[in-house]
């Protein structure tokens, strides 16, 4: 679990014209409203993927979190090159946007985990 506020994250990512919620969106650069984005996305998936499951087996082990973490990490990179139609660049393209996800992953996971 990361230290983020549920109101603040809603507040950064809204896009509407109250003043205050532009000013506080700007707490947060474009490049890390990106990553927290795409951390989001990740742990969406992954907690469909458990729900998968969960309904097959009851069993999670350290290896099938990894695993979950690479299969999410795969999903959200997928559905983010849907405008790439040649399939070899879209090979290209997802190798290294599975490499810049998953980085970013760590980073966000490092930023925002619990203070003890």
């Amino acid at each position: 679990m990361l230290r983020l506020n549920k109101h603040l994250l809603k507040l950064i990512f809204l896009k509407d014209k109250n003043p205050r919620n532009f000013l506080l969106s700007k707490m947060v650069s474009n490049e890390d409203r990106e990553k927290i984005s795409i951390y989001l996305e990740i742990e969406n998936e992954m907690f469909n993927l458990s729900l998968e499951k969960l309904d097959k087996n009851n069993l999670i082990s350290e290896d099938y979190e990894q695993a979950l973490l690479s299969v999410g990490v795969e999903r959200v990179a997928g559905n983010h090159l849907t405008s790439v139609k040649d399939d070899n660049e879209f090979e290209v393209q997802l190798i290294d946007l599975k490499k810049q996800y998953l980085n970013w992953y760590y980073k966000v996971a490092y930023k925002y985990k619990p203070q003890p």
